[in-house]
């Protein structure tokens, strides 16, 4: 789209203000107007020059149906959104929504000029695209769930919904959001590449605010936030196989009096700050989310659009809370940022600021948090193209069938089952090639059994665990005996020592040592009987 503004473009009257303006596209216009005199020094209201602009008008007319209410039923006034869209092939902004209601010239753009904390939508890009980098990690590898205390600090960081998974893989930590494993992971990247270059990621992709550099980051704790724009941006690498290009409504400003060409959005400088192989390893954690449909994720997705994304929410802190009087949870942010092959979209839905004796805060099942996933699905639904494939496996890299533990990967055994196969996406170089040793198990050395009244205390060899614990459960004792109806009676104990009732005269057990989801792997059966 061009544009010719010239001085006289626009009339503004004596004491007219531009608020009272109203023209088609403005939440879109706006953008350009500050742009361009960010640009050029000048205010296009003051210097005629030609301005091409990346805006889809088919698009940015359904946005601004959204924005008036058209499309998405709100529930209140109170509720506003805000939306960016960019093209992910030039880094262009096709479209976006300034806010609900968007009446009036030069207003207060929540796309462009809202800075807020963008909480768990900053995982995916920041802490798991570093660890997927430097770390080597792919879609399963497991990384920790338990509380987390910053380093140098007594400040520990819980879940929101206070509970933890142990371990688990990034898939599931994306899926179910888990702050501590966020931060488990982004100290281990800082340990690997130092503080500077963690913070000169940031920069690159345009996510690094003004305050100073903290752990919090890992979770989208920001000191002035980001903006939908910027958000939009720094996702955008991952479908551009890890190249970041500024965001840009402008293509190119021309000055007319002499012709010169003053910008040229094609000569932005263009950063590769990311492998192709660690976008996509992000983007299939995330297609493992959405097919797994993580916390109801699905809600965000057109179902005939290969897309992928991530929400984020964003809570009131404790003084604003306290000072009206909210509930304890209230949330004043709800993000969702996602893309396709050819489209980048963030959504924001909340608050502008809280108000006494109004909800300006989103309660537990609340509906209007949903705004965001709503957005994206709507936008995605408009622009989307239903022939795209998100996944392609580069070269460079191969899909193999593994068994997962805690001390690496290893191909599977024949005794393995076969929900614990998991087909991992490695580069070539990283093949595994390692076969699951067989189990070891205890000879029955050293042992007691001694009759207490009518019970045996019995004692064996203490159980040593191994790498087979994450694929076949516990290591520990199976025990067979008849019951008091004389029927094979059977119970596993992970101790090593335990007591068991005596029912008959004639006394005889049967022991294993085994794993506790497979019985069918065990090392010698021992069997001890007696009159008793």
């Amino acid at each position: 789209s061009c544009y010719k503004i010239h001085a006289s473009s626009f009339v503004i009257k004596k004491g007219e203000q531009y608020k009272e303006k109203n023209f088609k596209y403005q939440a879109y216009l706006d953008v350009v107007y500050e742009e361009a005199e960010r640009i050029t020094g000048y205010s296009p209201f003051s210097k005629a020059m030609k301005i091409e602009t990346y805006l889809n008008t088919d698009l940015q007319n359904y946005l601004d149906s959204i924005q008036n209410g058209d499309i998405i039923s709100f529930k209140d006034e109170l509720t506003q959104i805000s939306s960016a869209v960019i093209e992910n092939k030039t880094g262009g902004i096709v479209g976006l929504i300034g806010g609900r209601n968007y009446n009036g010239m030069r207003l207060y753009n929540r796309a462009y000029h809202m800075f807020r904390q963008p909480a768990s939508t900053l995982k995916p890009i920041f802490t798991y695209a570093l660890a997927m980098e430097y770390l080597n990690y792919n879609e399963y590898s497991l990384i920790e769930d338990k509380p987390y205390t910053y380093p140098n600090t007594s400040i520990t960081v819980n879940n929101a919904d206070k509970k933890y998974l142990g371990n688990i893989s990034i898939t599931d930590a994306l899926g179910f959001s888990r702050n501590t494993s966020t931060l488990y992971t982004l100290e281990k990247v800082i340990n690997k590449i130092g503080e500077n270059k963690t913070i000169q990621y940031l920069k690159d992709i345009g996510i690094m605010d003004e305050g100073t550099f903290s752990y919090p980051y890992a979770i989208g704790g920001m000191t002035y936030g980001t903006s939908p724009i910027n958000l939009a941006g720094a996702y955008s690498i991952i479908p551009r196989n890890g190249i970041y290009i500024k965001p840009s409504v402008i293509k190119k400003i021309t000055y007319i009096d002499n012709n010169e060409i003053v910008y040229n959005h094609e000569n932005e400088k263009q950063i590769k700050v990311l492998k192709e192989e660690s976008c996509y390893l992000i983007s299939y954690c995330l297609k493992n989310v959405r097919n797994g449909n993580y916390l109801n994720i699905n809600q965000a997705f057109p179902s005939n659009i290969d897309c992928v994304g991530k929400t984020g929410t964003n809570a009131y802190d404790k003084a604003v809370i306290n000072k009206y009087n909210y509930p304890i949870n209230a949330d004043r942010d709800s993000w969702f940022a996602g893309y396709s092959s050819s489209y980048t979209i963030s959504c924001w839905t909340g608050f502008d600021q809280p108000l006494i004796d109004e909800k300006t805060y989103f309660g537990s099942n609340d509906e209007r948090r949903k705004y965001s996933k709503y957005l994206f699905k709507n936008i995605m639904n408009k622009i989307g193209n239903k022939k795209e494939t998100l996944l392609k496996l580069p070269s460079t890299m191969i899909k193999q069938n593994v068994v997962i533990t805690e001390n690496g990967l290893y191909l599977p055994s024949s005794f393995v089952p076969e929900n614990k196969i998991k087909t991992v996406s490695l580069l070539k170089e990283n093949k595994v090639e390692n076969q699951l040793p067989y189990p070891l198990f205890n000879t029955f050395v050293p042992y007691s059994i001694i009759k207490i009244e009518n019970e045996l205390l019995i004692s064996l060899p203490i159980i040593k665990e191994d790498i087979y614990k994450d694929i076949l459960g516990e290591k520990g004792y199976l025990i067979k005996y008849l019951d008091i109806d004389n029927n094979t009676y059977s119970e596993f104990y992970e101790s090593n020592e335990f007591m068991i009732p005596i029912y008959n005269d004639l006394f005889e057990i049967e022991i294993m040592e085994t794993y506790k989801n497979s019985t069918s792997i065990h090392g010698d059966a021992y069997t001890y009987s007696t009159l008793i």
